[in-house]
């Protein structure tokens, strides 16, 4: 190679180097976990969406005034009850202010737009430190009402429940004839009467909640009938309930009266705990009362405190196919 081509030689593969360096500093993601970080505007944003599927934010920080499409944090919706235009597979980030802080957001009977089978659409707290903070709602009655391939989500990477509820609802969710709800990672905190409600519902999953049933005489934490064909189907798991009890007596709340097939219930802690009951001796509380199904999984799970039963089988004659194991009692 003569001397002349061979500086052309390097000048063009230091020149192409230095291209591939400023492009690869122009269009940055970082990966990690599905999650894209992208750093060309004001402040990080974090998109799990995937494909066509577009992420939302909503931040009840910002004015009112100026432009609120949803679209980045700069323009992030003010309100929940704003959100619009989403689709299978989008991702809605809530705000929830800097790690350590918490905004509130009033919304009763919310029910989110929900997506299709394969792509749920997810209303998740904000994952970037300027957003990973605590959400709190705040309303009455019932606090979600859902709908279809639905995930509501308060996972922030780091193990706590960053989706909380404040006083003044009456129930945390009412999923009735739903396919493919997730509820995760919410406080349910210590106010409401009632916790989960549904008949027909397939596909359910509620994990990681902490709850403490009010009232001295209510009926239970969760009662759904489910429908799914085989195991696994459903899954109630890692959360941690607390129901009221008389002292001394069977009398007090159940937690779980599920009816139906396909459902797995474990890593759960199950509590009574101590009040004056005034619901009379009709109402026994139960752990898990199953009226009736096949395809049941029922393992991990703490049950202490409890006024009767722990796991009460309604109608032994229709059960089939029960699996479980690894069950602590304590009385």
């Amino acid at each position: 190679m003569k001397r002349g081509a061979g500086k052309v030689f390097v000048s063009l593969a230091i020149l192409v180097f230095t291209f591939a360096i400023l492009f690869y500093l122009y269009s940055y993601q970082n990966n990690i976990s599905g999650k894209t970080v992208l750093t060309g505007y004001a402040t990080t944003q974090i998109c799990e969406a995937t494909g066509s599927a577009k992420c939302w934010y909503v931040d009840s920080s910002l004015s009112s005034s100026g432009t609120h499409d949803g679209t980045s944090w700069a323009t992030a919706w003010t309100s929940i009850g704003s959100v619009t235009g989403v689709h299978a597979g989008d991702f809605v980030y809530i705000s929830g202010g800097a790690t350590g802080s918490s905004q509130t957001y009033s919304t009763s009977s919310w029910k989110p737009t929900g997506g299709s089978a394969g792509n749920p659409i997810t209303y998740k707290i904000g994952q970037d430190s300027s957003h990973n903070g605590n959400v709190f709602f705040s309303g009455s009655g019932t606090w979600l009402t859902a709908s279809n391939y639905l995930v509501v989500s308060g996972d922030a990477g780091d193990g706590k429940m960053h989706f909380i509820l404040n006083s003044g609802y009456s129930q945390g969710a009412n999923v009735p004839g739903t396919v493919g709800t997730r509820i995760s990672y919410i406080n349910f905190s210590s106010n409401l009467g009632d916790g989960v409600d549904g008949q027909g519902i397939t596909q359910f999953e509620l994990d990681h909640i902490w709850v403490k049933i009010a009232g001295t005489a209510v009926d239970h934490f969760l009662s759904c009938g489910i429908d799914d064909p085989s195991w696994d189907g459903s899954k109630i798991h890692d959360n941690t309930i607390y129901v009221p009890k008389e002292s001394n007596s069977a009398n007090g709340a159940d937690v779980f009266q599920i009816t139906g097939s396909g459902f797995s219930l474990y890593n759960n802690l199950i509590s009574g705990y101590i009040v004056a009951w005034t619901g009379g001796g009709m109402q026994h509380g139960d752990g898990i009362q199953t009226l009736k199904g096949s395809y049941i999984k029922i393992y991990n799970n703490i049950f202490q405190n409890m006024p009767n039963s722990m796991i009460l089988w309604m109608d032994i004659m229709v059960l089939l196919q029960i699996y479980t194991f690894t069950t602590i009692f304590y009385k």
